[in-house]
């Protein structure tokens, strides 16, 4: 890949196939784009929610009923892109995988391969 020189992507990114879901305990949000190395994804959080930082993730594509659970990350930031509802706020993050092994990341590999769809 050829990066610009302040790229710090390892991986190139891509559109995850429609259907394709980030959650964890507390969050299901829209991925907006994927790569091998993390995540960038969109959700809706309550104006008095705190956002503690996210840990673990899980994977899920909902058209083949599959999915990669107990993903490490470590979630690099959020954002507020200022589209609010009555309600609620959208909120970007921006999730760096964290694999514990060689093996789990090799199968983390093949599971987004599953995932993926237009590069970006």
């Amino acid at each position: 890949m050829n990066a610009a020189p302040n790229e710090r992507r390892h991986w190139p990114r891509y559109r995850a196939k429609s259907g394709t879901l980030l959650f964890n305990e507390s969050t299901f949000a829209e991925i907006i784009n994927i790569s091998k190395g993390g995540v960038f994804c969109t959700y809706l959080s309550a104006y008095d929610e705190r956002c503690p930082p996210v840990r673990l993730i899980n994977l899920i594509n909902t058209q083949t009923r599959t999915s990669f659970p107990a993903i490490p990350c470590v979630d690099l930031n959020y954002q507020e892109p200022g589209a609010d509802m009555p309600l609620a706020r959208f909120r970007k993050s921006r999730l760096r995988f964290i694999p514990a092994s060689e093996s789990f990341r090799r199968d983390l590999h093949r599971f987004i391969e599953t995932i993926i769809a237009d590069p970006v």
